[in-house]
């Protein structure tokens, strides 16, 4: 049997993290945040200050970046995605731009087995979202902006 490429997608405070945790544990698997925390200097610029188009752009090509990791975490074992290329489209994709079919991004991106969509009502993300703030001391604007885009 083959391992299982699975990502996991939604908003901000849906459990796309803790969800990501279980289910590479439960399945002995790997895994994946996208984009690596290498690039977490370079995303928080990105996010700062830059268009949607350039923001794609980054996103994208941190996904093409990972290319690599991913091939070598399904030799492991299944691994499991903390966002892709769904988040991609849906978060920075240019307005002025028709949306493409995903399955044409096939031939530089390892399209997954499963994709799963995690939903949350506005409310409870924004009670996640506070509450791994205090935690964690990290405030990021960009979830509170799409908690208001209703």
């Amino acid at each position: 049997m083959r391992n299982l490429f699975i990502t996991i997608e939604g908003v901000d405070g849906s459990g796309k993290s803790s969800i990501t945790d279980l289910l590479a544990h439960r399945l002995n698997g790997v895994k994946i945040v996208t984009p690596s925390k290498l690039l977490a200097g370079k995303r928080k610029v990105i996010e700062e200050k830059s268009s949607r188009s350039e923001k794609y752009e980054f996103y994208y090509a941190s996904l093409v970046s990972q290319q690599v990791e991913i091939i070598e975490a399904l030799a492991i074992g299944h691994t499991v995605c903390d966002r892709y290329i769904h988040s991609t489209i849906a978060y920075q994709w240019p307005d002025e731009v028709p949306i493409p079919n995903v399955n044409s991004f096939g031939n530089e991106l390892r399209m997954p087995d499963y994709a799963f969509l995690l939903t949350v009502c506005p409310l409870e993300a924004e009670r996640r979202i506070k509450e791994r703030e205090l935690a964690t001391k990290i405030i990021i604007a960009n979830d509170h902006d799409l908690l208001m885009q209703k």
